[in-house]
C-alpha cells in the first residue's frame, strides 16, 4: 500500500498488493471528526482535500484485521 502523504488536493491511495482484500478507510482531522469514511475493493482510490483546510488529517485503513494508520499533511 503506498499513500502520497503531502497533499494538496488529491489523496491517491495505492493498493495494488491487496487488490483483492476489502479495505475500510477513515479520514479524521487532528480534532478526531471524521471528513470521509468508505468501503472499497479497488486498486486504487482518489479522495478530495479541496475542501479541506490546511493542515494535518488522520488516515486510518482496516483490511484484513490489520490496521494502519497514516498521517497526512495538507498545504
Amino acid at each position: 500500500m503506498q499513500m502520497n502523504t503531502l497533499v494538496e488536493a488529491v489523496l491517491h491511495i495505492d493498493f495494488t498488493e491487496t487488490a483483492n482484500l476489502p479495505k475500510q478507510i477513515r479520514i479524521t482531522d487532528v480534532s478526531g471528526i471524521t471528513i470521509h469514511a468508505q468501503e472499497t475493493m479497488d486498486k486504487s482510490l482518489d479522495i478530495s482535500f479541496a475542501d479541506q483546510l490546511a493542515g494535518v488529517y488522520v488516515a486510518q485503513i482496516v483490511m484484513d484485521s490489520k490496521v494502519f494508520n497514516n498521517k497526512i499533511v495538507k498545504r
